[in-house]
């Protein structure tokens, strides 16, 4: 049995490491080399298309998944996310200064992957996230006279129309009822 044990991680992994490449390639187009200039952005009024990309390359992933092994799904999205997750805080800790715009933009951006992948969630991932979002708050300057709560307030209503929008997108990754 550890033959096929140790045969399995090796394929596994290989697959996992395979499809990184490809999310982390828009993670990091997107974060770093997408043209936001998160110092100067303005306040977000959708999620940026990276992480859409991003997200539905995990759908082709689901599906290949779903069709070939099942009971492999959920193990395989969870790995996903925390390389996700770890390449977002990568790429964030590069950003010298966020502004306002680019503070709530990027926090845009994780709360999007995050509800998307709740599923998939892991104590690892849940730490990866508070790192980013303690990253992005240590680079965020304030511009002074900003209110925000009401910019929260405002990014939930964001965050709920991007979900809203692509429910039917990433549908597979609902938990089934």
């Amino acid at each position: 049995m550890e033959v096929v044990d140790q045969l399995d991680s090796i394929l596994f992994d290989d697959y996992i490491k395979r499809k990184t490449v490809a999310v982390s390639r828009f993670v990091t187009d997107g974060i770093l080399y997408g043209g936001i200039d998160w110092a100067a952005a303005p306040r977000p009024t959708s999620v940026s298309p990276y992480m859409y990309e991003a997200l539905l390359e995990l759908v082709v992933v689901h599906a290949q998944i779903s069709e070939i092994a099942p009971p492999l799904v959920s193990r395989a999205l969870s790995a996903l996310l925390i390389n996700m997750a770890q390449d977002c805080l990568k790429c964030f800790q590069q950003v010298e200064r966020f502004g306002m715009g680019g503070m709530l933009q990027g926090t845009l951006e994780m709360e999007f992957m995050n509800h998307t992948l709740s599923q998939y969630q892991s104590a690892s991932s849940d730490e990866i996230l508070q790192l980013i979002y303690s990253t992005i708050d240590r680079a965020y300057q304030s511009e002074g006279g900003e209110n925000l709560q009401k910019e929260m307030g405002a990014l939930k209503d964001v965050l709920s129309q991007a979900r809203r929008t692509t429910q039917v997108q990433f549908m597979c990754f609902k938990k089934p009822k």
